[in-house]
């Protein structure tokens, strides 16, 4: 599959690459590598560990769905929670480094500091401890 990202995505990581260095931290090379390739990469953790894996990105609006969609449909429409269930994190695995290529990039022409780590794995855990007390109790 083409890397969707376009000229002017690219012509704006390498004029803002400390911006982009100091949001990705450590994974730097790692992403730069993703997002500049010709070609889109599947992602294994995004796929794997979705969830915590958009609460480590800062990915939350994302995280929020997911987790508010899998409690709706777990007992209701357990079809489509098992569609969900997988069809999520699969599309995750090929479209998540470009979800967080878009989300770093609002995060820098907004003058946003970079959100997510460990913190955001933690906001992902009682999220969903919240939510299934809502739908649970």
């Amino acid at each position: 599959m083409k890397n969707p990202l376009l000229i002017e995505d690219i012509e704006f990581i390498e004029s803002n690459i400390e911006s982009f260095q100091e949001h990705v931290g450590n994974s730097f090379n790692h992403y730069m590598n993703e997002w500049l390739s010709d070609n889109v990469k599947f992602n294994f953790w995004a796929f794997f560990l979705a969830p915590f894996w958009l609460g480590y990105r800062g990915l939350y609006e994302y995280a929020i769905l997911y987790i508010i969609f899998i409690n709706i449909t777990s007992d209701h429409l357990p079809s489509v929670y098992l569609a969900f269930i997988f069809l999520f994190p699969t599309y995750l695995g090929f479209k998540g480094n470009i979800l967080y290529f878009e989300k770093v990039k609002n995060n820098i022409k907004k003058g946003r500091r970079a959100s997510g780590g460990v913190i955001g794995i933690i906001i992902v855990i009682l999220l969903q401890v919240a939510v299934f007390n809502v739908f649970y109790n």
